[in-house]
């Protein structure tokens, strides 16, 4: 306070002669404005801290204060009675850099370039800053310190992926602010300056700052080579269009005949090679009828784990055929395959399976498929519904003629020369071959030695083989193969094409595989205020440990899909890790320090990983049949879940008299009245309807002797565990605690 006081009174002697000098020498004083008094009151700067005002430059001549020598001096040397404003708020060695009367009466400054020079001292990289109440600079500046824009009732361009970092800067706005509104609408916790946020999100927040942006998306390498091939397709003449032989998939329920139906129609014992009849993996096959018309067929696994498999098939194929037993109706898993067919705008077929069984009931089927929205055209509808029978092959060569009339009203037709793409039915690792990759052709021609690109696997096509595992040089339009010759295997549902450059597929690949992994580190949980309870009941959750072999990479997904299902309050299944091919030694390590169990789906262990496996202890479970897996990880979770406990009342019994016995305590004469008391069953203790004690029967007896169970309706003497005080009327409730095993 004292050095604000001298400071003040150093700049107060010299500004109160110097400020009217300096009216009256400008002639700018107003009209009907009363000169300050000399005996104007003093009102400090530290009281008007106090007082919480705000205090800016202030007028010298508001203060009164004696001259000192310093300031008298400077006074007398000064021709231009000019006096800089002073900032009293400000610390001692700053104000003092106010007090710079000796520039001014040289006549080198003005008395406004000195104001504005002195005002230059509170800039910061040409940007003005603001003082607090303390003196001390705020750490942003004027301009972030609002929420407003420059670009404001302006458009921006921001390309895709956006960030908050991203969209702050094309803004030109404080990230902090950006980021604050983004807590408004996706929550704190939820997203940080380096997160992404979808474009709708984005033009949501910059309407906040009223900015309107224009987003540009980033066109991936894999999307400008597609691009490339639609358009040297496009540019074909019309006339290298020939028609194609249409693509049908067999969808339906578990053990409706799908397979089998195949199975006659190509003439082999396709299901005698699967495990329990059921169709484990996608199969493709082309089949010709007896009219000379040519058919490809995809055969979709039926089981409910497989439902993304049967939507691949469905959107794969150019027809339909639903598969409905006669005998058994509509089930949950016929209704899903009808939604993919629907949702991938396929026409459909219904064949009506198994007509030939007694119990068979089609017009029941076709209600019920009618209540599903397909109408029979027997009923004035548009859906095809014939009667078929997979063992005696009734009906079989109508549903194939019928089915190929259907595809004419479409025109199928594609190129048969030319870079061909297709889709990805399935992949997997053959011994001899390495990786297999099941295709379907739906463009153009494949050869060997042409390059290939599928998902994150590319390489030079070394051999092409057919359905029927005959070598053949070619492939065109709609026809099933399988190709070897990628380095990695792509996943079920992934677009195949054919490239000119080999550098050209790497680039793809690599950045299709950028893309799933940053996909796969997106999908952590970050911990945010709202489900911070969840997290720490998450991490208090008993978690098993898998890691999944299979033989195929559809059975790979599907398992994956089907664990992810599993979920449970107490329990949790993590993969750890699922890949294709047999059980590797670095599976086992990984389950050793990880405490993992190994499921083997169709492949088995080699001999360095059974070696492993007696070494560290891992126990490794194989499997044919995928549903069988699936029931065994739900017992693993519900052996790890704590029985469910209830109370079972078995009797109630009432003190009639009180014996006293020096020896062993009160002994209650009892009456059976319902149910049986046992001797080693628990007890309430109930008098006035209160249940005044809680414990056990320490001895039950029955006249003179023990007893294990009294019945209803007879007298017993009991005597309770470690307590006396029990009165006639008494009632005794007895039961048990009965565990119950939860179940998943």
């Amino acid at each position: 306070t004292s050095s604000a006081t001298s400071a003040a009174e150093e700049v107060e002697v010299a500004a109160s002669a110097e400020v009217e000098a300096e009216e009256v020498g400008e002639g700018e004083e107003q009209a009907g404005e009363e000169p300050a008094e000399e005996e104007s009151e003093l009102v400090r700067p530290s009281a008007q801290r106090r007082q919480g005002k705000v205090v800016g430059f202030i007028d010298p001549s508001q203060f009164q204060t004696k001259p000192t020598r310093k300031s008298e001096s400077r006074r007398l040397r000064s021709s231009d009675e000019t006096a800089p404003e002073v900032m009293p708020t400000m610390g001692r060695s700053r104000r003092s850099a106010f007090v710079r009367g000796d520039a001014a009466s040289r006549g080198q400054l003005t008395a406004q370039q000195l104001r504005e020079r002195e005002a230059g001292r509170f800039l910061r990289r040409g940007k003005p800053q603001t003082v607090d109440r303390g003196g001390k600079r705020p750490r942003t500046t004027a301009q972030e310190a609002t929420t407003g824009s420059p670009h404001a009732g302006q458009s921006v361009k921001v390309e895709e992926p956006i960030t908050i970092k991203k969209l702050a800067d094309a803004l030109s706005v404080n990230r902090n602010q950006v980021l604050k509104e983004a807590f408004k609408q996706l929550g704190f916790g939820s997203v940080n300056i380096n997160s992404t946020v979808d474009p709708d999100t984005a033009v949501l927040l910059a309407h906040e700052f009223d900015v309107e942006i224009d987003v540009e998306r980033e066109i991936t390498a894999e999307e400008a080579l597609i691009t490339e091939l639609q358009e040297k397709r496009e540019s074909v003449d019309e006339g290298e269009l020939a028609p194609r032989p249409p693509c049908v998939a067999f969808l339906g329920h578990v053990d409706h005949g799908k397979t089998t139906l195949i199975d006659t129609i190509r003439k082999t014992r396709i299901t005698e090679g699967e495990a329990g009849g059921i169709t484990q993996h996608i199969g493709a096959y082309q089949v010709t009828t007896q009219h000379g018309h040519t058919l490809t067929i995809v055969d979709t696994p039926g089981h409910a784990a497989f439902t993304a498999m049967r939507a691949r098939g469905a959107t794969a194929v150019d027809i339909v055929v639903l598969v409905v037993a006669a005998d058994d109706g509509v089930k949950p898993q016929t209704e899903e395959a009808l939604n993919h067919a629907k949702a991938a705008n396929t026409p459909i077929v219904v064949a009506l399976n198994k007509i030939d069984k007694p119990e068979a009931n089609a017009e029941k089927v076709r209600g019920e498929l009618a209540a599903l929205g397909l109408t029979p055209e027997d009923w004035g509808g548009e859906t095809a519904m014939l009667e078929v029978s997979a063992l005696n092959g009734t009906g079989l060569e109508e549903l194939l003629e019928r089915v190929f009339l259907e595809t004419e009203v479409l025109e199928l037709r594609g190129h048969a020369t030319g870079p061909a793409h297709g889709v990805v039915l399935e992949a997997e690792i053959q011994q001899g071959k390495g990786k297999v990759a099941h295709l379907l052709v739906q463009d153009g021609s494949l050869k060997p030695g042409d390059i290939i690109l599928a998902g994150e696997g590319y390489g030079k096509v070394r051999s092409i083989h057919d359905d029927r595992g005959k070598v053949i040089k070619e492939a065109g339009p709609s026809k099933p193969i399988e190709v070897t010759g990628l380095n990695e295997l792509p996943f079920v549902g992934d677009k195949f094409h054919q490239v000119d450059s080999l550098d050209k597929a790497q680039e793809v690949a690599e950045e299709v595989a950028r893309k799933n992994r940053n996909l796969q580190l997106v999908e952590r949980r970050t911990v945010s205020k709202e489900n911070l309870f969840e997290a720490v009941a998450e991490d208090q959750k008993t978690t098993i440990n898998l890691i999944i072999k299979a033989d195929v990479q559809g059975s790979v997904e599907v398992l994956k899909h089907q664990l992810a299902e599993f979920a449970h309050e107490e329990v949790d299944v993590r993969v750890l890790h699922a890949g294709v091919g047999e059980v590797l030694e670095s599976d086992i390590d990984l389950a050793a320090t990880s405490d993992a169990t190994v499921l083997a789906f169709h492949v088995n262990a080699n001999n360095k990983a059974r070696a492993a496996m007696d070494r560290h202890g891992v126990q490794m479970h194989y499997y044919e049949v995928l549903y069988e897996l699936l029931d065994d990880v739900k017992k693993m979770m519900e052996g790890t879940l704590a029985p469910e406990i209830s109370e079972e009342i078995t009797g109630h019994a009432e003190i009639r008299r009180i014996f006293k016995s020096s020896k062993i305590g009160n002994i209650a004469g009892c009456f059976v009245l319902d149910g049986t008391v046992g001797r080693n069953d628990r007890i309430r203790l109930v008098r006035d309807g209160t249940v005044v004690h809680t414990g056990a029967i320490g001895t039950l007896r029955r006249e003179k002797d023990d007893a294990k169970e009294v019945r209803e309706g007879f007298e017993c003497g009991i005597v309770l565990k470690d307590y006396n005080d029990i009165k006639e009327n008494d009632v005794i409730e007895t039961y048990k605690l009965v565990e119950t095993k939860r179940t998943i």
